[in-house]
């Protein structure tokens, strides 16, 4: 199969590492002044990995399209509607393209899923608000989807002031949707640093369409990623995204020695999380999976995650250079609660320290320290 990846850093050069190891034809792609295509082209190697001699560089994007099939995206989540309109402008025909985004992260000015923000630019489609709803509140869930388009949903909405009728709303614009270009999306736990050195995990595979998913882990599977599937996009992207926030959190806590508290941050996190996956109509058990509760080893203890790293370095006053994607999650996060009416107190504490300047220690002992409730 020949395999197109769309970015050449950490998990992009990763992608076009594995691909090439389980015998498809790679292309990897890089912007014309990317240090790490540089990088690459230099010395076919980066601080993670060796590529394989038989994977193909180009800064050209139009011959990712010439050449692949599959086409992984792995950049920036807040770069990535850019990379799509420019997929876009090179006005080649998709029909036959098959897309897997192998990223983690919400749109943080608009709280919009990768999967959305595909759909929206590739697909030209967009989840819509159903002209009899004018609660604001119903209003809000709808823009936050879709901003500058209305059009009918077929069927009725009754407006209810309650969680169950705003995942109703979630779910039915969900639905509306009509998948022309499929995208899949790539998600779980591991490190590039351990999957070049053969040691072993599980990963997500989660699209609309289950026989996509099935088509897509048939391709990619191999004893290095044991592949499980998901139908929730939902409960998937959401989760993956916000266990980076609570990865930042869990760097925090490393810093200010109060690693111990990890446990209730794990605990406490997915049955946050898991309130807003249900009231934005997805599967509340999804977080307690390989995209959110499974992946939290990786993103709460290991040296090797950046997004810990950085609530470290953050609390420390130490400098932190690199992308940590749970620092615009955060904001796309409290967006999302507040049109959902849900509580994100860990997320929340995040964002006052990092955005609001408040006192880490403060708010990080205030959380665990409220008023008792039945868990």
């Amino acid at each position: 199969m020949k395999i197109g990846i769309i970015g050449c850093g950490r998990w992009g050069s990763f992608h076009a590492w594995y691909s090439a190891k389980i015998g498809h034809d790679v292309i990897l792609y890089g912007r014309e002044n990317s240090k790490n295509m540089q990088q690459l082209e230099t010395a076919r190697a980066n601080d993670y990995l060796k590529l394989p001699e038989d994977v193909r560089l180009t800064k050209n994007l139009a011959e990712v399209f010439d050449f692949a099939k599959i086409i992984i995206i792995s950049v920036s989540s807040q770069s990535f509607r850019q990379v799509l309109r420019d997929i876009k402008s090179l006005n080649t025909d998709l029909s036959e393209k098959k897309f897997v985004l192998c990223m983690k992260g919400l749109e943080s000015d608009t709280g919009k899923r990768l999967s959305v923000i595909f759909n929206e630019e590739i697909n030209n489609e967009s989840p819509l608000e159903h002209p009899g709803i004018t609660n604001e509140k119903v209003e809000g869930v709808a823009n936050i989807l879709s901003e500058n388009h209305t059009a009918e949903i077929s069927g009725s909405i009754t407006l209810k002031d309650d969680t169950e009728n705003i995942a109703q709303i979630f779910s039915t614009v969900e639905k509306s949707f009509r998948k022309n270009v499929p995208v899949a999306v790539w998600v779980g736990p591991g490190h590039v640093q351990d999957f070049v050195s053969n040691i072993p995990n599980c990963m997500v595979m989660s699209s609309a369409d289950e026989n996509f998913t099935h088509e897509i882990v048939e391709i990619f599977k191999s004893p290095l990623i044991r592949f499980y599937y998901s139908s929730d996009l939902i409960g998937t992207e959401i989760g993956a995204a916000a266990k980076n926030v609570i990865g930042i959190a869990a760097g925090m806590l490393d810093g200010l020695n109060c690693s111990s508290l990890k446990g209730a941050l794990m605990a406490r996190g997915t049955a946050e999380l898991s309130r807003l996956v249900e009231s934005l109509g997805g599967d509340k058990m999804t977080v307690y999976g390989l995209s959110h509760l499974g992946d939290y080893e990786a993103t709460l203890f290991s040296k090797h995650s950046r997004n810990r790293m950085f609530g470290e370095s953050f609390v420390t006053h130490k400098n932190f250079n690199k992308l940590a994607e749970g620092v615009d999650t955060i904001g796309a996060l409290m967006k999302l609660a507040e049109i959902t009416d849900v509580e994100l107190p860990i997320c929340k504490a995040v964002s006052k320290i990092i955005y609001d300047k408040q006192d880490p220690e403060e708010q990080l002992t205030q959380l665990f320290m409220r008023t008792m409730k039945a868990e």
